[in-house]
């Protein structure tokens, strides 16, 4: 059962991929999400300069889930909301975003200076013009284009693939949180198979020099504990 859910998840990838490089995207449409009273009642005790808390910009439309448009924000979502779904977070800027759950697709597309802590997506993690990120992300399949400066802590069932990138830091993924190894069962992931360190960079076809592009993260620049980031914005 396992080998034909990622025989399915492999299609579907590369449907989105073929999807989001030939079909021209509509405007970008959302309207919002009303939250439940409890969660509504929080928001209200949260100090509006602060910009932490779960906030009422869940947004989506025929297609993707997610948050766009937001500036010094803690953006939370749970697996309830998550699970199997397609989440985009689009046009963000010093935001800390927290995706505790698992998901089928997540497309981060111009992120700025961004915290990016995610459970494990089902099938691919697409990246695309974004800076001064920090990402945590276990997936089946990395597509990376046309991003700079961004660490990413990963877990990669797949070699990662980058293009038109600079300045990418890798490390292994290192996020923990309450049903965190429940979500990888749920996402059929395997946990002992991670390429983190393997990305191929299709803007360098030399196969005997490594590409100026990427590079592994030094242990002593990583982050270790994650706890105190899933309820604060990026300096």
């Amino acid at each position: 059962m396992r080998k034909y859910l990622g025989i399915v998840q492999n299609l579907q990838s590369k449907c989105y991929e073929l999807e989001d490089r030939y079909v021209p995207r509509k405007k970008f449409g959302f309207t919002k999400k009303k939250l439940p009273k409890s969660d509504s009642h929080k928001q209200n005790s949260i100090d509006d300069h602060d910009g932490v808390g779960k906030v009422d910009s869940n947004k989506w439309d025929e297609k993707f889930f997610g948050f766009d448009s937001q500036n010094g924000k803690v953006l939370l979502l749970e697996n309830d909301d998550l699970f199997q779904r397609d989440v985009a977070l689009r046009n963000l800027k010093n935001c800390t975003i927290g995706l505790r759950g698992v998901m089928g697709t997540l497309h981060l597309t111009n992120l700025d200076n961004c915290v990016v802590l995610s459970g494990p997506v089902t099938s691919s993690v697409f990246v695309d013009k974004c800076t001064n990120c920090k990402i945590v992300a276990a997936c089946q399949q990395l597509r990376m284009h046309t991003s700079n400066k961004c660490d990413i802590y990963l877990h990669v069932t797949s070699k990662g693939i980058v293009e038109d990138c600079s300045e990418i830091r890798t490390a292994p993924y290192n996020l923990n949180y309450d049903d965190l190894e429940k979500h990888f069962n749920m996402s059929s992931l395997d946990r002992n198979n991670n390429n983190w360190d393997c990305l191929d960079d299709f803007n360098w076809l030399a196969p005997d020099v490594p590409s100026p592009n990427w590079s592994i993260l030094d242990a002593k620049d990583r982050v270790h504990d994650w706890k105190e980031w899933w309820s604060k914005v990026p300096s």
